[in-house]
């Protein structure tokens, strides 16, 4: 089927819905600048490499956390579970609190000075900024990952169409060599 030619301006009124279609999951990405976090929901995170490990999210250019991410040389990615909607909500409000404050009540394993990571994370990945490439209205952040973990019980919190999501039965079994152990304990 042919598909027809569009131009530039119907692109960018067809982009927003089609991109919609990738699921994604959500991390809540903190970094830390004079002494205090800064965070932003990104539902845009990749692994760039395994090999070093990278770790890739996109910031809008301009905002809060675009600004600090700079500042102290090192961020978060801490991935959201299932039901950390609220969280997601919270730190993508441009008008919630700053620093110590917007963190009210979100439990966190401070690390003197460096990024903290939320103690309920699905996964979480504590980099070391290697790279920040702006890209139209917003910025790639590449991260080398220095330390991570996950609990392999935890399920993420999607981003799909507009709207935050749980995840569904698996559809297919996964034939990968890749998984851990207990990711194989599947019962198929």
């Amino acid at each position: 089927m042919d598909r027809p030619a569009q131009s530039p301006e119907e692109v960018r009124g067809a982009f927003r819905g089609a991109a919609g279609q990738l699921a994604s999951g959500v991390a809540l990405v903190i970094t830390m600048a004079e002494g205090a976090p800064h965070a932003a929901t990104a539902s845009s995170g990749v692994v760039a490499s395994a090999d070093p490990p990278l770790l890739a999210v996109f910031v809008s250019v301009g905002n809060r956390m675009h600004g600090a991410l700079g500042a102290e040389g090192a961020f978060t990615a801490n991935l959201l579970r299932h039901d950390d909607h609220g969280l997601a909500r919270r730190f993508a409000n441009p008008a919630r609190a700053t620093g110590w404050a917007g963190f009210a009540g979100v439990d966190l394993i401070g690390r003197d000075a460096s990024p903290p990571i939320l103690t309920h994370a699905a996964a979480w990945f504590d980099c070391r900024l290697r790279q920040v490439v702006a890209m139209g209205d917003h910025a790639c952040v590449v991260g080398e990952v220095v330390a991570c973990g996950r609990d392999p019980d935890a399920a993420p919190l999607l981003y799909y169409r507009g709207r935050f999501h749980g995840l569904g039965p698996p559809v297919a079994p996964s034939p990968w060599s890749a998984l851990d152990r207990s990711d194989l304990v599947a019962d198929w």
